[in-house]
């Protein structure tokens, strides 16, 4: 665990405490425990920061989404990725360090008619490699009036392993192909690394 030190005024405010040791301070250092000694030292920060970096990737075309065909979603425009793990060609997130990720998506189907009240339209953060593995999901039965769209987004906190790669997809059990609407605010995933 390490948080951010501003050092002229934490070693300062340290400086009675027992279990701190700040020698040399540089600003940009974390202090880190370090259990062998039971201390908490000063260190450089990690490399390029990598805690709260990620991506955000959305849907750059719509997509039609069969009948009760799990379908990856293609997410072919990246707002940013700050340590180029998502591939907008193949959809997939591939993260490069271990760790506890927040993980959000949303998906909007346009146009779906109120003969489909109560079938299923879902969302899946699935784990591809080496083994297939929904990690979350988000669940929609819509009770709709007239001409509805359908909303959701899921959000989660999951471990995601460095090297596996993971996907967002949709299914809906209409009987009849839907459309997921293009755009940013529509249809996207997320992921940022917490710890």
């Amino acid at each position: 665990m390490s948080i951010f030190v501003d050092h002229k005024a934490l070693k300062h405010l340290l400086k009675k405490l027992k279990d701190v040791l700040i020698t040399g301070p540089v600003d940009g250092e974390v202090l880190t425990y370090e259990a062998a000694t039971k201390l908490w030292k000063n260190k450089p920060a990690p490399a390029g920061g990598t805690i709260g970096k990620g991506f955000k990737a959305y849907l750059g075309a719509n997509q039609t989404i069969p009948s009760g065909v799990g379908t990856m979603v293609a997410l072919s425009v990246e707002v940013f990725d700050d340590f180029n793990e998502f591939d907008p060609t193949t959809y997939l997130f591939t993260p490069s360090i271990t760790g506890n990720y927040f993980v959000a998506f949303g998906f909007f189907f346009q146009n779906v008619l109120s003969t489909y009240d109560g079938r299923l339209f879902r969302g899946f953060f699935i784990q591809e490699t080496p083994v297939m593995a929904v990690k979350f999901y988000a669940v929609c039965l819509p009770r709709l009036i007239a001409t509805r769209h359908i909303i959701a987004t899921a959000a989660n906190t999951v471990r995601l392993i460095a090297g596996r790669t993971y996907s967002f997809s949709v299914d809906q059990d209409t009987g009849v192909n839907q459309t997921l609407l293009a755009g940013e605010p529509n249809c996207w995933l997320t992921a940022f690394r917490l710890f």
